[in-house]
């Protein structure tokens, strides 16, 4: 039995997959697959969407930096992130397919959201100067709406001690 010799170029063909979320009716798996491309010498990324029952798989999106899927507890959206120039910004798509959304365009990323058992979005972003520093407004459109209709922008992030939530920002204790 010969032993193989690992070359750099067979590095290129390796793909991991990771960050597997599970739909909310067990039918489908989301996970993010990424890979070495040698002419762009960078790492690209992209979800997959695999049926668990036939173990088959398909691209979901198609990159080149999209990672940490999440479905909608109502299972009609996911939402993830995607590299935008330096920054990660979150993206929203129909669970059924369509093209993802962009739903935030702050200057510096979001750094980690997740979906609130009501069906909101919550995510958290780096504080520059102890404030969101924010680019351009996104255009609305009705699942923008739906999801973002409430948002409540926190700049001072004391929270209750009792667990409940966050202080108005007019009040003083």
């Amino acid at each position: 039995m010969g032993t193989a010799t690992l070359t750099a170029e067979d590095l290129l063909e390796i793909r991991l997959v990771g960050a597997p979320a599970f739909s909310p009716d067990g039918a489908g798996i989301l996970l993010t697959e990424q890979w070495l491309d040698g002419k762009d010498n960078r790492t690209k990324s992209r979800l997959l969407l695999c049926d668990p029952a036939s173990g088959a798989s398909r691209p979901f999106t198609q990159g080149p930096s999209d990672r940490l899927p999440a479905w909608s507890p109502d299972g009609r959206q996911v939402a993830f992130l995607r590299r935008v120039g330096e920054e990660a910004q979150l993206f929203l798509m129909p669970a059924d397919g369509g093209e993802p959304r962009q739903a935030t365009r702050l200057r510096h990323g979001v750094a980690a959201f997740c979906w609130t058992g009501a069906g909101r979005l919550a995510l958290s972003a780096p504080l520059t100067g102890g404030r969101i520093e924010e680019g351009e407004a996104p255009e609305p459109a009705d699942d923008f709406e739906r999801y973002t209709a409430d948002v409540r922008r926190v700049t001072r992030p004391f929270h209750k001690l009792d667990g409940e939530g966050f202080f108005d920002q007019g009040r003083n204790q």
